[in-house]
This record gives C-alpha cells, structure tokens and sequence, in this order.
C-alpha cells in the first residue's frame, strides 16, 4: 500500500532525521575496577594498557566509570593519565552497586 507524504510532513521528517544525524554517539565507557580497568570492551590491569587501547583505537573521550569501593588513587590515576594523554573525560559517575 502506498501512502502520499504532506509536503510539509515531508520536510519536517527530513528536518527530524538531520538533526538525529547530527548528534555524536555517547563516548565509550571506561570502567575502573579494584584490578581490571575495561576500556572499549577490552580488559586491562594497568593504566598504561588503557592508555595503548585509547591510542590504539584512536579515542579522543571517554565516560569514565568505578565499581564501588574503587581505591581514590586509582581512580585519580585514571583520571589524571587521560587527561596527560590529551583525551578527554566527558562523564564521571559510579556504577551501582550489586
């Protein structure tokens, strides 16, 4: 079945779907865990593993995520070796607890 498209809806729709290509996928999730860090699905022990898979992969920003009961220092750490690295951390939270 064939259905006849409003001028006007038309354009609104073209409207609609430029804007939704316009908004930059959410940045990948790095994951700080007591022992592991995750980060674009790959699991590492070090900061400086995460910091080869972020120039590996080329990623410029990250949401950075903790398990809880993370150390501060590693977190800091984290934090502060992706930002030496000229990346940048666009979100900070925790993740929930089990």
């Amino acid at each position: 079945m064939c259905k006849i498209v409003h001028a006007g809806s038309a354009a609104a729709l073209l409207l609609c779907l430029a804007a939704c290509a316009s908004v930059p996928p959410p940045p990948p999730v790095v994951m700080v865990g007591k022992e592991d860090i995750i980060v674009a699905g790959q699991r590492v022990h070090t900061v400086q593993e995460m910091l080869a898979v972020l120039a590996e992969k080329n990623i410029a920003s990250v949401a950075l995520r903790t398990e809880p009961d993370v150390p501060h220092e590693r977190i800091g750490a984290a934090i502060y070796s992706i930002v030496r690295a000229a990346r940048q951390v666009t979100q900070a939270g925790s993740s929930a607890a089990p």
